[in-house]
């Protein structure tokens, strides 16, 4: 799967910035109700289109399906300065 990593390029980022994220489990994928129309997509991008060549939901069948959610970024503020920042753990006082 060479080309897979195309389908994580937004999901890293929240790392990267320190958001608090996580997955929520929705469903399963299913062979007959997930099933693509070919003739009706029309992708707006090179990701899209990568996206929908990958998929095949025969060979998906059963695998999860979930939702990101991604929270606002954590900050307190500091005792000294007053000022916000990023939680990095405790502190010295």
């Amino acid at each position: 799967m060479k080309s897979g990593f195309k389908g994580c390029g937004y999901t890293f980022l929240f790392n990267i910035l320190d958001y608090s994220a996580g997955v929520l489990p929705v469903t399963h994928v299913d062979k007959e109700l997930d099933a693509l129309d070919t003739k009706a997509f029309k992708p707006r991008n090179a990701i899209e289109r990568d996206m929908y060549q990958m998929y095949d939901s025969k060979k998906m069948h059963g695998l999860p399906v979930g939702v990101q959610v991604v929270g606002e970024l954590v900050t307190v503020k500091d005792k000294k300065t007053g000022l916000p920042g990023p939680v990095t753990g405790s502190s010295p006082d």
